[in-house]
């Protein structure tokens, strides 16, 4: 899940958290296959970073799907 909303953000954010998802995308991979390789949750510093950033890569794709969506209703008059 974390991976699709950074490809999400790094193809639609032209912006500095577009830039980080791009990366970000990478650094999912590299999580996703260390995790049978080596146990790197014992090391709160890597997972504190970790969860940060997926956290803002996230939070951007909600606030551009917001946009989206808000956008969609933006004439919708309301009785």
């Amino acid at each position: 899940m974390i991976f699709t909303d950074s490809v999400a953000v790094a193809r639609r954010d032209t912006g500095l958290v577009g830039a980080i998802a791009a990366g970000w995308t990478g650094v999912v991979a590299i999580f996703m296959v260390a995790t049978l390789y080596n146990n790197f949750h014992l090391f709160t510093s890597v997972t504190f970073l970790y969860w940060y950033f997926a956290g803002i890569v996230c939070a951007r794709r909600m606030a551009l799907r917001y946009e989206t969506v808000g956008a969609r209703y933006a004439n919708v008059q309301y009785a």
